[in-house]
């Protein structure tokens, strides 16, 4: 008996009926030996093995690993869609959205849109979420009264 792609004739002869192949077998020569494997597994020593989560293996009869679709990504085996956008007040990052505080000169760590919660060492935070620029000749640090906390090398006092 003939069996269709996906099905094999266990004993071999024309009176025995044909069985489906395993679901990660596009073909097989019987329960545990495929030929040729699905998408959504890959080749090991005669076997399919399925790709975790929604992984796929774009060769799946010569490589032994699975890998996400186009445009998506890996992150603890599973594939999570690209972010190609984020609402208003955000940006795209390593694939996450984060809040959006490019435009606030001096900052460093941004809390939520358009607020800044740390400012480079040349800068003081502001009360408005803002970075003050610290323009005292030889202060590394200042604080929110535009005195200076630190001064550079052998430089003293509030205006260094």
């Amino acid at each position: 008996m003939n069996c269709s792609g996906n099905e094999f004739n266990p004993s071999n002869n024309s009176n025995g009926s044909c069985i489906v192949c395993p679901a990660t077998c596009v073909s097989c020569t019987s329960n545990t030996s495929c030929l040729s494997c699905a998408a959504n597994a890959y080749f090991s020593n005669g076997t399919c093995i399925a790709c975790p989560n929604n992984q796929i293996n774009p060769s799946a009869n010569t490589n032994t690993s699975c890998s996400c679709p186009a445009n998506m990504y890996l992150n603890n085996t599973i594939c999570y869609n690209n972010i190609t956008s984020c609402s208003t007040g955000y940006y795209v990052v390593n694939n996450s959205c984060v809040p959006d505080c490019r435009n606030i000169s001096g900052c460093i760590t941004c809390g939520s849109p358009g607020v800044c919660q740390a400012c480079d060492s040349i800068y003081t935070l502001a009360n408005n979420g803002g970075c003050i620029l610290c323009n005292i000749s030889y202060c590394l640090t200042c604080n929110q009264s535009m005195t200076c906390n630190l001064c550079a090398n052998y430089h003293q006092g509030v205006n260094c």
